[in-house]
C-alpha cells in the first residue's frame, strides 16, 4: 500500500545477459487511476547486468493521486518499447477513511 504525496522507491534486480545496457536503455511508465500514462527515463542506482552477475536500478515515484497505479518497466523509447515488467500497485490517501480491495 503506497500513500498519497509520501515518495515509494520500486526495486529492480535485472538478469544476467551478455548484452550491454546503460540507465538510458531502461524506463518507467506509470498508468494513474484514470488511465493517464506518465512515460520517463529516469532511473537510478543502476547497476549493469553481466554474463556473470545481476544488475539493478530503481525508480522513485510520489503518487498525487489514490486509487490503483500500474507501474511498468520497459527497454526501448515511449512508441517502440519491450515490457520487461509491470505491477499493479494501490494509493490511498491520508484524508479518506477508505478501503481499498483489488481482484485480480
Amino acid at each position: 500500500m503506497y500513500v498519497v504525496g509520501f515518495a515509494s522507491n520500486f526495486n529492480y534486480v535485472l538478469s544476467r545477459t551478455d548484452d550491454s545496457y546503460t540507465d538510458s536503455d531502461w524506463d518507467i511508465a506509470i498508468e494513474d487511476p484514470d488511465g493517464v500514462y506518465n512515460y520517463v527515463n529516469d532511473v537510478t542506482g543502476y547497476v549493469n547486468p553481466t554474463s556473470e552477475a545481476t544488475g539493478s536500478l530503481s525508480y522513485s515515484f510520489t503518487p498525487t493521486v489514490p486509487g490503483v497505479h500500474t507501474i511498468i518497466l520497459s527497454r526501448g523509447t515511449a512508441a517502440n518499447h519491450t515490457i520487461k515488467h509491470k505491477q499493479l500497485f494501490s494509493v490511498v490517501s491520508t484524508t479518506e477513511n477508505t478501503e481499498l480491495f483489488v481482484t485480480l
